[in-house]
């Protein structure tokens, strides 16, 4: 009976408003006209190869500004994980028109189902990725959460779980994705019993926002053995208290592999060996010497640090910069003029914070040595302060000094387009800040 009435809660919260093909040259732009306000619509493509992104709009956006434009949405994980079928959901706030773009690297080829539905009281839609045959177990629970079998922004991703020390059979498509889940409870490793080729690998964490995807940009070649405490240690660092692994295996060919996850009890130190024994001891007593030698000078410096907490505090409780400020601070260079005086930076050639090459616009750099697109930093500092890249947090005191700008750097003269110039303010101004 249950399963009964949540199949009828997915098939009814949904209803189908227009179907269209989508086949021709690319790009393809369709305006669609909302008949009527009802809650959110969502956008179900479903292609014939992976080599298409669509782009969803309430703005006519020409082709070029479709991958630089706030205002336009599109599916990043699933273009990212090469997946045919991509969703997206809109919310319509009054009535107007719809701007779908399709652009491939060959000919359109697919269908566009356009569903209107009730406001999703989730962040993310499971109940999306399957409107046209619904499977119970894909829906959320009451927390939002997808069911074990299924991550990402609509649960679209099906993952097989492996239990430790159980040998598994995958079959893995030509030039397609396998996706594992395993609890990482101690240390580990993947070991290959069968022989196989063309077979990379690449990590996420499950339940940890942002990072639940295997990112195919760091896929790594995958051997017959494969060590996981990195990834494992990687998992366990995270707060937010992520505790299994999802794995993406990509083949460029058909097969078929066997695996198996081999875990490892946590060596203690009753398992070592006396000299290490001795090693861990001299190295307690000393850690020991010094926290007393500290705890007596903690006196002397107290009053010193009590100054500089009520001189920073201000400071602390910023959130966010404005555009003037990151304006001020941040300056633009041309891509190709950067490469040249900052050879050392020719690796980053994709902007993290939008996925397009950084040849494309501006770029400008964070003290934390990492490039992105000019307008695109600008508009995540004006959010969170943290680098979009490696979560270190801006010291607006170190940013406003510009001594992060010389800092293993093979020139300091680089030559900036438009018409910034370098700041040279050694005084925090606090109405750049919010």
């Amino acid at each position: 009976m249950i399963l009964f009435l949540s199949y009828i809660i997915t098939t009814l919260a949904y209803q189908l408003l227009e179907r269209i093909e989508l086949k021709g040259a690319s790009p393809q732009k369709i305006q669609y006209h909302i008949q009527q306000q009802n809650g959110d619509l969502l956008f179900s493509f479903k292609f014939q190869n992976f080599f298409q992104k669509a782009f969803v709009s309430q703005d006519n956006f020409s082709e070029s500004e479709l991958e630089q434009s706030v205002g336009v949405h599109t599916d990043v994980q699933s273009v990212q994980m090469r997946s045919m079928t991509q969703m997206i959901e809109l919310q319509v706030e009054e009535l107007s028109k719809i701007y779908i773009n399709v652009k491939s690297e060959g000919q359109v080829d697919g269908v566009l189902h356009i569903y209107s539905k009730a406001e999703s009281q989730c962040t993310n839609d499971c109940q999306g990725y399957f409107i046209e045959e619904p499977k119970i177990n894909t829906i959320c629970d009451r927390r939002c959460i997808c069911s074990s079998e299924y991550f990402g922004d609509f649960c679209q991703f099906e993952r097989t779980k492996i239990i430790k020390n159980l040998l598994v059979n995958i079959d893995i498509q030509e030039n397609s994705w396998k996706y594992l889940t395993f609890m990482a409870e101690h240390t580990a490793e993947l070991q290959i019993m069968n022989d196989v080729e063309g077979l990379f690998i690449s990590f996420g964490f499950s339940n940890v926002r942002g990072w639940e995807l295997p990112n195919p940009d760091n896929r790594e070649a995958l051997t017959k053995v494969l060590d996981l405490d990195s990834w494992i240690k990687k998992l366990q660092d995270f707060k937010q208290g992520g505790t299994t692994l999802n794995i993406g295996l990509y083949s460029k060919k058909k097969q078929s592999i066997q695996l198996q996850i081999v875990s490892f009890p946590t060596k203690t130190i009753l398992d070592c060996n006396f000299i290490f024994v001795v090693f861990v001891v001299v190295n307690l007593c000393l850690i020991s010497v010094c926290f007393m030698f500290t705890n007596l000078c903690k006196s002397q410096v107290r009053g010193i640090r009590q100054q500089r907490r009520i001189r920073h505090q201000k400071l602390e409780k910023i959130k966010n910069f404005t555009g003037a400020f990151v304006d001020k601070n941040f300056p633009k260079y041309d891509y190709k003029e950067f490469l040249k005086q900052f050879p050392k930076f020719e690796d980053n050639q994709i902007c993290v914070v939008c996925q397009s090459d950084l040849s494309e616009q501006q770029v400008t750099f964070t003290p934390c040595r990492h490039v992105f697109h000019h307008h695109c930093i600008k508009k995540w500092f004006m959010k969170k302060l943290r680098c979009p890249n490696c979560r270190h947090k801006m010291n607006i005191k170190q940013i406003e000094s510009k001594s992060w700008m010389t800092q293993d750097t093979e020139s300091q003269d680089l030559k900036e387009t438009g018409q910034l110039k370098p700041y040279n303010g050694s005084v925090t101004d606090l109405s750049l800040i919010v």
